[in-house]
């Protein structure tokens, strides 16, 4: 397979990355969809116990998890917006974002919420997770482990003060997949032909 070249799916840099909110909120983005192992990143959101933070839950179907979420005692802990029509708004409002795929192929979210400056937790072995360098632009986790994320979001909530500099980190790894330089990549396979 010597003539096969992957390109990634690019990003749009934010020119400006607004700052981590002082309140420790954390965010979902995407459909409610088996594939998106969203019933993990709920379970462990259910394990943790922060009544001053919420988990941010936007994308089509998931004003539908509500009788799922009261079963856990929530007590105000999620907030279910359904389709948002400026994403950027979710990645400016968390600390934190999560995406619990066991299966997802790229997880262009994952790079987004990079390019805004938000370090994520995401599964291994998904496509995200090679966006993801483990305990500097954020954390991979094993799949389908609710407990493991409710770590990861516990260490991210004990240690605030290093939430910037990973979300720095993770916007330098986003630059490396801004549009331009996805269509150089495609331009010297063209001009290689």
């Amino acid at each position: 397979c010597r003539n096969v070249v992957v390109i990634p799916h690019g990003v749009t840099l934010p020119k400006q990355v607004k700052p981590i909110p002082e309140k420790f909120d954390c965010a979902y983005i995407g459909a409610v969809d088996p594939d998106k192992g969203l019933i993990y990143l709920i379970n462990a959101w259910g394990m943790l116990n922060y009544p001053d933070s919420r988990l941010i839950l936007a994308g089509g179907g998931t004003e539908t998890l509500e009788p799922f979420i009261r079963q856990l005692n929530d007590k105000g802990q999620f907030l279910l917006l359904g389709r948002v029509p400026d994403v950027a708004e979710i990645y400016s409002a968390c600390s934190v974002y999560i995406q619990p795929s066991p299966t997802e192929g790229f997880g262009i979210e994952v790079l987004e919420a990079m390019a805004h400056g938000r370090p994520v937790i995401v599964s291994e072995g998904a496509g995200a997770s090679d966006l993801v360098e483990d305990s500097v632009t954020g954390f991979v986790v094993p799949i389908r482990d609710p407990a493991a994320i409710a770590d990861r979001i516990n260490w991210f909530r004990n240690n605030r003060e290093k939430i910037p500099e990973m979300g720095q980190k993770a916007r330098r790894e986003a630059r490396n997949f801004t549009w331009d330089k996805i269509r150089r990549q495609y331009a010297r396979i063209f001009l290689s032909l």
